[in-house]
């Protein structure tokens, strides 16, 4: 069956939409300034070349011109099946399966089909005033598949700290969509340190508690990502393995017009040897809600955003909770860092004139 006009150019801005996509799971933070300018100079070669095949007159529209040898009865124009309906909203596919609290969140949708309580999840998240709000009890988050699965593995191997419960995740369109538990609490920048210290403590320590140690990075794909001014990933198809691997991996983004000198006494300065712990990967005072108890103390009530975490040497916490700190930082967020945090400074000297020579 020919395809009209129509199908085709909705199949052709697809992939468009599959490209973007393809770019932004790899990377969410990426510079899409290389990828929008291939996309400017192909794009309207192949919408010209589509719309001109389409206008000429199909066989299907010609009247039909009939051999003379058939008798009349003979004759029939081909009957075509009806074209499926486009939606007119992108639909919603299940990824990871939708756990039995979603339906109590929706308890009008309980004894739905799983078909239909799925229209009610697409509903509720596009009528949403911000896509991270869907009702008092449940956020809908778009990330990258890795978040999840970190969740995942927190809540199996450090069971009680105070994270999100991952509900499940969807695809609508070409996002990826994470349902999680609202947490109670507001953000806070400062009188977290015993909390924080036990947590990012356990973390480091509980691995030991594990059969053998992991591979390097997240904990689905083992990928490590490195942000600063922006976002490296190791190679998933050669899993990074040992520090001195990592420590490579960190080299990767010296300037190469430096000379070779520099980068070997660089590199020399980096130890191979530091326990490799869970990590969080980027804490900062707008990833940690504390709630205040009746007695009117403040406690810690969850740690958010874990898709940076994985494995990685044992200072990367410490390294990467000063992310952001220069010159000009009047934050006291630096103040308030627990102890287990505060052990690192030659490590955190060490990168930093490692980041000069990236720029």
């Amino acid at each position: 069956m020919t395809k009209s006009l129509l199908e085709v150019q909705i199949k052709l801005n697809n992939s468009i939409l599959r490209q973007i996509t393809k770019v932004l799971d790899e990377n969410p933070t990426a510079d899409l300034e290389t990828t929008l300018q291939k996309l400017t100079a192909t794009y309207p070669v192949l919408r010209n070349k589509v719309t001109a095949r389409h206008s000429q007159p199909s066989s299907l529209n010609r009247p039909c011109q009939e051999p003379s040898s058939l008798p009349t009865k003979a004759r029939s124009t081909p009957r075509l099946p009806p074209r499926p309906p486009i939606p007119p909203e992108p639909l919603l596919d299940i990824i990871s399966p939708l756990s039995s609290p979603l339906r109590l969140i929706f308890p009008e949708s309980s004894n739905l089909s799983t078909s239909n309580f799925t229209s009610v999840l697409r509903n509720a998240i596009l009528s949403a005033p911000i896509i991270s709000h869907v009702t008092s009890s449940l956020l809908a988050r778009i990330l990258n598949l890795e978040e999840g699965a970190t969740l995942q593995h927190v809540q199996t191997h450090f069971p009680g700290l105070p994270v999100p419960e991952h509900y499940g995740t969807v695809q609508l369109g070409p996002a990826h969509i994470l349902f999680l538990s609202r947490l109670p609490g507001s953000t806070i920048e400062s009188r977290i340190q015993s909390d924080l210290d036990k947590i990012i403590s356990r973390l480091h320590t509980q691995q030991e508690l594990l059969p053998s140690l992991p591979l390097f990075g997240s904990v689905q794909e083992h990928i490590c990502r490195d942000t600063r001014m922006r976002t490296r990933t190791s190679c998933p198809d050669d899993p990074i393995k040992t520090q001195e691997q990592f420590n490579d991996f960190l080299m990767s983004g010296i300037d190469m017009r430096m000379s070779k000198g520099y980068r070997t006494w660089l590199r020399s300065l980096l130890r191979d040897d530091h326990p490799v712990v869970f990590s969080h990967g980027d804490l900062h005072p707008g990833n940690i809600l504390v709630q205040e108890q009746e007695n009117g103390e403040i406690e810690i009530s969850g740690i958010l955003d874990w898709e940076m975490a994985g494995y990685y040497p044992a200072y990367w916490d410490a390294l990467k909770a000063r992310n952001t700190r220069d010159t000009k930082d009047s934050s006291d967020w630096w103040e308030h860092l627990p102890p287990t945090l505060e052990k690192y400074g030659v490590e955190i000297a060490v990168d930093r004139l490692i980041e000069r020579a990236m720029r």
